[in-house]
């Protein structure tokens, strides 16, 4: 897996970071269902207003190609995560990559910010638009020992708001 968390690991992974681009808008064909991809890329390298996050993104890459990925923002000011995109080439699927990614590299991600800022991770937040609540319920518990705060299942808007509020309150389901 490789993440890339500032300018100097996004301009030494350009390639891997157009793959991540094609995959990213495959998966999400209506431009009003993803962010624009730049808007993105600007965060990484840490081109943001004050209140927008810092971003991450982690790539797992196959025979020198990526065939997944997950965009997770920190909000600095309130301590907490969002994971908002995680997508997997459809070939992929079903072979626990994204299982991997949420239970080995977004901890791993946390002990960096962690370390990096000397500050403690609050909240983790996701959305999911799985029918299936079971895998999502037992990824949150996974979390749960983790973290303090969790949105899980359908709490979209939940999430949303939180968010958009700067995760400033905590919530608990």
């Amino acid at each position: 897996m490789l993440h890339i968390s500032n300018n100097v690991s996004l301009i030494g992974n350009q390639e891997y970071i157009n793959q991540f681009r094609d995959l990213y808008e495959s998966a999400f064909p209506d431009p009003d269902e993803r962010e624009d991809f730049e808007r993105i890329l600007d965060r990484v390298k840490g081109i943001r207003s004050i209140h927008d996050p810092n971003t991450f993104l982690i790539l797992n890459i196959v025979n020198n190609r990526v065939v997944a990925g997950q965009i997770a923002d920190w909000y600095q000011e309130s301590k907490c995560i969002h994971l908002t995109y995680l997508v997997v080439e459809p070939e992929y699927r079903q072979h626990g990559i994204a299982r991997r990614i949420l239970k080995e590299e977004i901890p791993k991600m946390i002990k960096e910010i962690k370390k990096q800022n000397k500050v403690e991770i609050e909240a983790l937040f996701f959305e999911s638009n799985n029918p299936s609540l079971e895998k999502t319920v037992k990824m949150t518990t996974y979390f749960q020992s983790k973290l303090t705060t969790h949105c899980r299942s359908k709490l979209t808007t939940c999430c949303q708001f939180k968010m958009t509020s700067g995760c400033r309150s905590k919530v608990t389901t």
